[in-house]
């Protein structure tokens, strides 16, 4: 059966007329295809996002792939389309946005594909009394994708579309006859290493919210800077004994009370002649609550051990407590900390902090602040603690 398709060289995009075409097989039809992806390279700290439109080359003549790309962040606020790019050969069309990412963010992208008629059409010969004109043909939608407009032909194989006079290019509308979409989701780490679990930890498990992963300190720049040049008492290991999650890579150790205050109660120890460390330091959230689970107690979300600014000073040596001569030369310091009242003490060691020195004061660029939720008392220890 031939079926009379007369096809405008318009349609190709040529911009003149030609005698009816005529056609011995079937219409061809084909087909669309489309994604979205986004990605991160820690590398540079670019986020990429990217959405394409493929359409098969069988459906060039009659149809163009269009693709639009939208990247929103947590808050659903648009990041892109500034600095996307776009393009197109014909059979796809793609857009590429790229641009800095902001640690912590959770960046999506939204792709939207579809296939399209580009071109209306106007003819003597199409119905003279429809409501859009005299003549006016309507989108030619030459495989059956959608409808026809104003028309609704079930099969235009069947039908003449122009007269022998060719048809004209009255509007330049897009009639999408076929859209999907497709959306890619990514976070993006704060750190890109295990400060980002550690942060996790805090925001899950602590009252105390990290803003940087400058907050954190690794064994190489605190050894160097305070236990080599400083000649502190204890270095990275010594101060993180009950540390899980980063063992060994990083902890929050602040200067002022692991460096200033641990020093001078160190000089006064060693001016007595006795013994001297600590059996805690800095714990992460999850350390934190294993030793309250250890010890029978309720964890402290506020905990200074979280801090990096609390410390538990060892009184058992050999089995011989010196739980007093240790409180006593840890006072006599006058370090600006808290002290726990000797009542509430294990015996096992003395607890103080420098919770009153809070603030972001760490020297390698820090930001976060550890708030004293609990400043009841003068010097901004709990009521009923001592303070030297």
């Amino acid at each position: 059966m031939k079926y009379i398709l007369a096809l405008s060289l318009l349609l190709l995009g040529l911009g003149r007329s030609a005698t009816a075409q005529y056609y011995e097989d079937s219409l061809e039809y084909g087909q669309m295809n489309g994604y979205t992806t986004i990605d991160f390279d820690p590398d540079t700290n670019q986020v990429t996002a990217y959405s394409e439109t493929d359409i098969d080359p069988s459906l060039e003549i009659y149809y163009i792939p269009s693709d639009s790309l939208d990247v929103t962040d947590q808050n659903n606020s648009l990041v892109a389309p500034p600095g996307c790019q776009e393009s197109y050969n014909g059979t796809t069309d793609s857009w590429s946005c790229q641009f800095a990412a902001a640690g912590g963010s959770t960046y999506t992208a939204l792709g939207e594909q579809s296939l399209i008629l580009q071109e209306e059409y106007t003819d003597p010969y199409c119905d003279p009394l429809n409501a859009f004109g005299p003549g006016y043909c309507g989108y030619i939608d030459q495989l059956s994708f959608g409808q026809l407009i104003p028309f609704d032909l079930a099969d235009i194989g069947y039908i003449s579309l122009f007269g022998p006079g060719g048809a004209s290019v009255i509007d330049n509308d897009f009639l999408p006859l076929a859209t999907t979409t497709d959306s890619a989701t990514i976070t993006i780490p704060v750190c890109g290493d295990v400060r980002d679990l550690m942060i996790k930890e805090y925001a899950q498990m602590s009252a105390y919210k990290i803003t940087s992963c400058w907050d954190f300190v690794d064994p190489g720049t605190w050894n160097y800077y305070y236990t080599y040049l400083s000649h502190s008492y204890f270095d990275f290991y010594g101060l993180t004994p009950d540390e899980s999650t980063g063992w060994g890579q990083f902890a929050i150790l602040q200067p002022y009370a692991y460096v200033d205050g641990l020093n001078a109660i160190g000089n006064q120890v060693a001016a007595q002649s006795a013994p001297y460390g600590i059996t805690s330091g800095y714990r992460n959230p999850a350390a934190e609550y294993s030793a309250a689970a250890q010890n029978g107690v309720k964890p402290a979300i506020n905990s200074r051990h979280m801090a990096g600014d609390g410390a538990d000073l060892r009184t058992n040596w050999n089995g011989v407590s010196n739980f007093a001569q240790m409180y006593d030369a840890a006072a006599a310091a006058n370090s600006g900390a808290c002290f726990e009242p000797p009542d509430k003490e294990s015996r096992s060691h003395v607890h103080i902090d420098w919770r009153s020195k809070t603030g972001p004061v760490n020297n390698w660029g820090g930001t976060s602040d550890f708030p004293n939720p609990t400043a009841w008392g003068p010097n901004g220890c709990p009521a009923g603690w001592d303070y030297y």
